[in-house]
């Protein structure tokens, strides 16, 4: 199957490390030098929430309050699954399902990055083994 015109270009600037899109949340765009940069106080926030949920011991309404009480920065639960989520933070850009080294700095380290990761793939199959149950107990299977 060809791609479209789009997908393609959004590949090759992928390729060429060139940033397309709005910097997600801790970076901003210098539009003098067309990079991505940190945003000193959004990092902060960003970085603080990656270390709290890799404790293992937040919800993420408990992290969007824990958030908030540190840094007074409010996150909605979808912010934070948006953020815990994105592969951005560990400096790689995914594109049409690939991964790419991306050149705009890091802000989590891959450890803690894949650490998020199995603590909220962990965490879904909880959710899902227990909405199962729940509808085979109410016969609805």
């Amino acid at each position: 199957m060809q791609q479209p015109a789009v997908t393609k270009g959004l590949i090759v600037k992928a390729k060429l490390d060139q940033f397309f899109g709005r910097a997600p949340y801790g970076y901003s765009y210098d539009r003098k030098n067309g990079t991505i940069v940190i945003d000193p106080i959004n990092a902060k926030v960003v970085t603080r929430a990656f270390e709290l949920y890799a404790t293992g011991e937040y919800t993420l309404l408990g992290l969007s309050q824990a958030v908030f009480d540190e840094t007074g920065k409010r996150l909605t639960r979808s912010n934070l699954v948006r953020i815990l989520k994105s592969h951005f933070y560990i400096a790689q850009i995914i594109c049409a399902g690939r991964e790419y080294k991306g050149n705009h700095p890091q802000l989590v380290d891959s450890a803690t990055f894949g650490l998020v990761q199995n603590i909220m793939s962990a965490r879904s199959k909880i959710v899902l083994v227990t909405r199962l149950e729940d509808v085979i107990s109410k016969g609805e299977l």
